[in-house]
């Protein structure tokens, strides 16, 4: 990314993808056959949101195979396939409910937005970025 003049970087993602600078928000991402660049000049962004999904009935319906292997195999009639199957379904679901999570930054202009995943990173580094691009923007309109 080139920067404008008096252009600096404030922060930007360990990938290097997500870049937030005094002047902008940008995503270059680049994948196998897939590449977008995005860029939203700071006194266009009109919101920035972090969505975070889950689907806790995967947990429950673990819990309940769990449960259902462990009754199986306090009956004591030597059927440990019961409580194998219960322990696998267990852990089926729970990968099933690891593997749907979702949390996503949203960074909206009237034209464009800028949607990064950021599964992995803690909510207080999320929170960190929207504030940084809030306090960017504030300071861009103030120059005015």
């Amino acid at each position: 990314m080139k920067l404008m003049p008096d252009e600096k970087i404030l922060l930007e993602s360990d990938d290097k993808e997500l870049v937030l600078t005094t002047h902008r928000v940008r995503l270059e991402a680049e994948s196998l056959g897939h590449a977008r660049v995005v860029s939203i000049m700071l006194d266009q962004l009109a919101s920035c949101a972090m969505t975070r999904t889950s689907q806790p009935i995967f947990l429950i319906i673990a819990g309940i195979c769990f449960i259902s292997g462990v009754v199986i195999a306090a009956n004591g009639r030597g059927n440990e396939s019961g409580f194998i199957g219960g322990i696998i379904l267990a852990a089926t679901f729970s990968v099933i409910y690891l593997v749907n999570r979702q949390q996503v930054l949203a960074l909206a202009s009237a034209g464009a937005t800028i949607n990064v995943n950021t599964q992995g990173m803690k909510l207080d580094a999320v929170k960190s970025f929207i504030e940084r691009a809030e306090v960017a923007k504030n300071a861009r309109y103030l120059l005015r």
